[in-house]
């Protein structure tokens, strides 16, 4: 018998189930601790700032974390507030002329639709007075039939449609709970970090304190840059947009590119949600020129981003575009557009381990070269 093998092979599974055990807990404790877990990351990242009120400037730290923390929820509502103004004031340029657009719109659909029934009818009629009297009576129980289904099936989305609406505003107490409690949960660790670190340092052992010190240095490191990459990108597609609408003579390209920055920055989502139906918009409008216009500007933004978005994040992720890529796409092929949004913050997780030598310390462990 290979003892030593067996030694490895009983350490890796050892940490194999620790790790799933880990993994467990944390979803455990998400669901029913959230509040308190973001107070916490909330508590860490303005750590700074108060300790440089409370140090610098002599003030109480209970003071400087209500300062700090009122400052930064003042913050957020105000950027919040300027988007949401944003974005109605450019909603409204954008539809200034909507109204007119859309009842030329309409009554040239309803023409073509009017066309195409009345000769649809004509046929249909023709058909009918070939069949035979018991196909009459096939096809009219047919149509009935496909009327009730639809009329079922309109009964069904109106159900789940107000279903939807009532579970979201049931929730909404809840929500404003939370948001409460996370309030508070986060004022009350700012004010004793301190108290809060002396007991993590009395309970947890030296070598997993040095090793778990470096993740969150790690974390804001590759967030920050992770930050800058796309602050990056929604400046050069937001200068693409507007050199674009302006050489196409579009009025107002200040406001409606403000409101393409905005909707840029949700993932996966991007400037489609403006160029895809503007040009339908134009397109049904006979307006082809500038359909033509919209769908380059829009190709171009897009391609730019894709060609720049992998260099920019590799370069701050420090990971190679080409695993930043296969990462994407292996998302993509295991759990589809969720994949795509998840799978860059799982490298984030996987870089942080590696940088922070958690992987070492596990081959290590199993190596039996240390203990844990």
């Amino acid at each position: 018998m290979n003892s030593p093998l067996y030694s490895r092979v009983f350490r890796f599974l050892l940490l194999l189930v620790s790790l799933i055990g880990f993994l467990y807990a944390g979803f455990f404790t998400w669901r029913y601790l959230a509040p308190f877990i973001i107070a916490l990351f909330i508590s860490w990242s303005v750590q700074p700032f108060v300790n440089l009120l409370h140090v610098r400037f002599h003030l109480p730290r209970s003071l400087a974390s209500l300062f700090i923390l009122v400052l930064l929820g003042s913050l957020i509502v105000s950027l919040i507030l300027l988007v949401i103004v944003e974005a109605i004031n450019g909603i409204q340029v954008i539809g200034k002329d909507i109204p007119i657009k859309v009842e030329k719109l309409v009554s040239h659909v309803i023409e073509q639709l009017a066309s195409i029934l009345i000769q649809a009818t004509r046929g249909l009629e023709t058909w009918l007075n070939s069949l035979e009297l018991s196909n009459h009576f096939s096809l009219e129980d047919t149509l009935s039939l496909i009327q009730i289904k639809i009329s079922e099936l309109s009964s069904a989305f109106i159900d789940s449609l107000f279903g939807a609406l009532s579970t979201g505003l049931a929730s909404l107490p809840m929500s404003m709970t939370s948001i409460i409690v996370a309030a508070l949960a986060t004022f009350f660790f700012t004010k004793d970090w301190d108290k809060l670190h002396s007991v993590w340092n009395t309970l947890t052992p030296d070598f997993f304190r040095d090793t778990a010190g470096l993740i969150p240095k790690q974390v804001k490191e590759t967030m920050a840059g992770v930050v800058k990459a796309q602050a990056i990108l929604v400046l050069i597609s937001s200068l693409l947009i507007w050199v674009g609408l302006s050489i196409l003579g579009i009025e107002h390209t200040l406001s409606i590119t403000m409101v393409a920055a905005v909707v840029d920055v949700i993932p996966y989502i991007g400037t489609g949600v403006i160029f895809i139906p503007w040009a339908l918009f134009e397109f049904f409008q006979g307006n082809f020129p500038l359909t033509i216009g919209l769908c380059i500007l829009y190709m171009i933004v897009v391609l730019t981003r894709q060609v720049l978005e992998p260099k920019l994040l590799a370069s701050h992720f420090g990971v190679h575009p080409v695993f930043l890529l296969m990462g994407l796409f292996l998302g993509f092929q295991l759990l589809g557009v969720y994949g795509m949004v998840l799978s860059p913050f799982i490298i984030v997780c996987i870089k942080t381990l590696h940088s922070s030598g958690v992987f070492h310390l596990a081959i290590d462990f199993i190596m039996g070269r240390t203990r844990i």
